[in-house]
């Protein structure tokens, strides 16, 4: 099912076609007035968006962007001749039919190109043994997992955004660079999202295990 994105972006105050900037200011912004801290003081409206569907929302939207370059809802401008000015300028049409050529040539030529490299990858391997199964791993959409983990609580888990995990783990008590500092314990980032954490004993994180690379049958659960 297609996302309602119009939800978002009322939820947000903002229209089709804002910035990025725009878009994750007033995202964080709203995350932060609907924190379980200030949820208490502060009535939510009872058509406010729940922030379950908020958050997935958002993560539908960072994958739109990363596919088409676009939030969802905005346009993309080409500056275009007009049809009329190209009709009557024969030389540029030439041009253009010229350019067509060239670039079907080169096209042309790399296809036979690539063909006589896969045919020869082909026979090359036709003697090794098959290759073992390859051992199947299905991640769930990273929507999926932040929605899940605010539910619960955590715990937290790689690929999550900033905000997600300030309002799992709390503010850090120091940030340095793109890494968050909670006493012994850390978290980093690398282009906004979770990419490694050290979960020490004496401050233990809501990750499910002291690092990624440690089995989660061997590591104690954290403390929540």
């Amino acid at each position: 099912m297609t996302p309602d994105f119009s939800r978002i972006y009322a939820e947000l105050g903002l229209q089709p076609g804002c910035s990025l900037d725009e878009f994750q200011r007033a995202y964080r912004q709203c995350l932060s007035e609907r924190h379980p801290d200030r949820a208490r003081s502060t009535a939510t409206p009872a058509d406010a968006v729940p922030l379950s569907d908020l958050i997935a929302l958002h993560s539908s939207a960072m994958a739109f962007h990363r596919e088409h370059g676009r939030l969802p809802g905005g346009t993309t401008t080409a500056n275009a001749l007009p049809v009329s000015r190209v009709r009557h300028n024969p030389s540029l049409l030439m041009g253009e039919q010229a350019d067509r050529s060239t670039f079907t040539r080169k096209l042309i030529a790399s296809a036979l190109i690539a063909g006589l490299l896969l045919a020869g990858l082909v026979n090359e391997r036709k003697d090794m043994p098959p290759p073992a199964a390859a051992l199947r791993v299905d991640s769930a959409p990273v929507a999926g997992q932040a929605t899940s983990a605010v539910l619960l609580g955590g715990p937290l888990q790689l690929g999550m955004d900033a905000a997600t995990v300030r309002l799992i783990q709390g503010e850090p008590m120091r940030i340095n660079g793109g890494t968050w500092e909670y006493g012994p314990s850390w978290l980093r980032f690398e282009d906004g999202e979770l990419v490694d954490w050290y979960s020490s004993p004496l401050y233990r994180l809501k990750t499910p295990t002291s690092s990624p690379g440690i089995d989660s049958q061997s590591s104690r659960p954290y403390k929540r």
